[in-house]
């Protein structure tokens, strides 16, 4: 198994949020239709700127955009409708008419208290952050209005009464007018003076196609949100529609004991015992997993056999919200089990495979060294802006300052039993030790982490990957994620619609009064993408020569060397770092020689590539 080093995993990162920005700048907040739909049913067999995206990332993060959100969030949901095409008509019609109740009447019962809570949540902490004003109301968002024209449906009715509803023919227009939305006066200063933009696309086929699941329950439907996400994510995957679900959901006595019976079916990777805890009614999940689980059980049963096992324990909660329905971020707990013989054994460059060659990454590019050797500088070498692309994976390593090349120590010694390893959180600090300290960190830590006896320990959410075991059960690295529980007929449950929706309001509920925004989970959508870990990553170390003047005051410098990123930076000066730190990459997709070192580092025999953890009831 490779392990990636900092800077590529800056580059994968960036990657990623440029993805989240554009995303955020297609994000629709307001859904205004007409109400007279046409609809054809087929009755089938199972078988403009940056500106504008952050106004679109943050109503859609709080669930801004007229009734689109609060129509979810009334108190009583038990109308439903007659047919699928009725729910889906019923539910434009709501919208274009304002009529709540009538939104209401066709959300599905058990995803209501999901999102009342998840909005509320969203809306103070907007507004306490200064991202939204007092007078900013969800029930009615100004400026923000997206049309859809002429819309056609066909739906596909599928056993365990589930039925897909597909738009097969229409317009969609959105228009945005950034002076009329509720915004705060922190959010305007990010984001600058107002600005008007407009846009139309035809529904013709579309990639990946615009769908609602509904769901039946007692005679009626119901538009389900989780069932919609799980029907994208199966499309996607190009996985069969699996069949009805068939599941007895397991509840527990308190709160605590459903989000630890959660954690203990990951951790042991019995994935069914961890749907077994997901609340009555909400099922998509359940329903979709029947497509991959069989063959994740016989992965898992496979890295068993190869001497994997994973255990958690010690888990301690930090309870947010109130009632029946809670939000558990686990502050404590300790993760421990085994890694196979000769799992990364004395690696120390992030679990390097000497059957691969090796990327050597400078402030000048990229150069690739064969498999099994690494120079200690790099004289010789030649680099390229292009960055390498491949049918082959790559280990990675860093040049230093001073011209030296920070060394990968191949795996040498695959003999003997399985060796042990912990990952334990404390004190808002994540200390790893034992095999997965040698694979995740090696000899070159980074800033980020310190060393203690027999491994590293790591402070705050950070974003150190630490290991394919925790990344298991894990959302940030460093921490395990948060979970949504419900109470139900006297029993909790894992609500897993309500762990979606908590992953994106604590990134407003965590900014503390005055912080700086950069400093939160929210910079890539203020800041073009960009995040102090990531920029720091990126630019540290480098000449003030070669930095773009509008860049610098954004900077600590000392000795004409980029040294951090100051407190509060402007976000004018935030998008010139991020044009040269990508102006001083990569080109992705270019073309790369293979160069060869003298001397070569010979190459032990390889370890296996990819092992599947897996791991024992704790």
């Amino acid at each position: 198994m490779t392990s990636m080093s900092d800077q590529e995993f800056a580059q994968t990162e960036v990657l990623l949020r440029q993805r989240l920005a554009q995303l955020a700048e297609h994000a629709p907040t307001a859904v205004h239709m007409p109400g007279e739909v046409p609809v054809v049913a087929a009755n089938r067999p199972t078988g403009r700127g940056r500106r504008a995206g952050v106004i679109a990332a943050v109503t859609a993060l709080i669930g801004a955009g007229g009734f689109t959100t609060y129509s979810f969030l009334g108190a009583s949901n038990d109308g439903g409708a007659a047919t699928p095409e009725e729910a889906v008509t019923t539910f434009v019609s709501a919208l274009e008419n304002e009529d709540v109740l009538g939104m209401i009447d066709v959300a599905l019962p058990e995803e209501v208290a999901a999102l009342r809570v998840a909005i509320d949540s969203a809306t103070s902490d907007a507004k306490r952050v200064g991202l939204l004003a007092d007078e900013f109301n969800v029930s009615g968002v100004q400026g923000i209005d997206v049309s859809v024209d002429d819309l056609v449906l066909d739906t596909n009715f599928l056993e365990g009464g589930l039925a897909i509803v597909t738009a097969t023919g229409g317009t969609i227009s959105a228009s945005f007018d950034q002076r009329a939305v509720a915004l705060g006066e922190r959010l305007r200063a990010l984001i600058g003076e107002g600005e008007t933009a407009s846009a139309a696309t035809t529904i013709v086929d579309s990639d990946p196609p615009v769908l609602l699941m509904t769901v039946q329950r007692d005679g009626r439907w119901y538009v389900g949100a989780e069932y919609t996400v799980a029907e994208y994510i199966r499309q996607a995957a190009g996985w069969e529609i699996p069949g009805p679900v068939s599941r007895t959901p397991v509840g527990f006595d308190s709160p605590e004991a459903a989000a630890t019976g959660f954690y203990d079916g990951l951790a042991s990777l019995d994935l069914q015992a961890a749907l077994d805890t997901f609340a009555p009614g909400e099922d998509a999940m359940a329903w979709l997993a029947q497509a991959w689980i069989a063959d994740a059980q016989a992965a898992v049963d496979r890295g068993r056999a190869d001497g994997w096992s994973v255990a958690v324990s010690g888990l301690t909660y930090e309870t947010i919200g109130s009632g029946e329905r809670l939000t558990l971020r686990p502050t404590t707990f300790k993760v421990e089990g085994t890694t196979p013989a000769g799992f990364n054994r004395d690696s120390s460059g992030g679990g390097a495979d000497p059957s691969l060659p090796t990327v050597v990454m400078s402030s000048e590019g990229y150069a690739v060294v064969p498999p099994g050797q690494v120079p200690a500088t790099t004289a010789g070498l030649t680099f390229s802006t292009d960055f390498p692309t491949s049918d082959v994976n790559y280990n990675f390593t860093n040049t230093n300052p001073d011209g030296t090349i920070a060394p990968l120590v191949f795996p040498t010694d695959p003999t003997g039993g399985p060796r042990s390893f912990t990952i334990d959180r404390a004190d808002d600090c994540t200390t790893v030790t034992g095999s997965l300290a040698e694979s995740t960190f090696g000899s070159n830590p980074g800033s980020g982490a310190t060393a203690v006896d027999g491994g590293y320990r790591v402070c705050g959410a950070g974003n150190q990957l630490l290991g394919g075991v925790l990344m298991l059960i894990s959302g940030t690295g460093v921490e395990l994620p948060a979970v949504s529980v419900v109470q139900s007929a006297g029993k909790w449950f894992v609500s897993p619609l309500g762990t979606v929706l908590a992953g994106a309001t604590l990134s407003l509920h965590d900014v503390v009064d005055g912080s700086s925004l950069f400093d939160s989970a929210l910079a890539p959508y203020l800041y073009g993408g960009m995040s102090r870990p990531f920029l720091e990553s990126m630019l540290e170390g480098q000449s003030v020569d070669g930095i773009d003047p509008e860049c610098l005051p954004a900077l600590t410098v000392e000795d004409g060397l980029v040294t951090g990123v100051v407190a509060d930076p402007s976000t004018d000066a935030v998008r010139a770092c991020a044009n040269t730190a990508f102006d001083s990459g990569s080109t992705f997709g270019g073309e790369v020689t293979v160069e060869s070192t003298s001397p070569a580092i010979p190459a032990p025999a390889p370890t296996p590539e990819t092992l599947v953890p897996a791991s024992t009831t704790p």
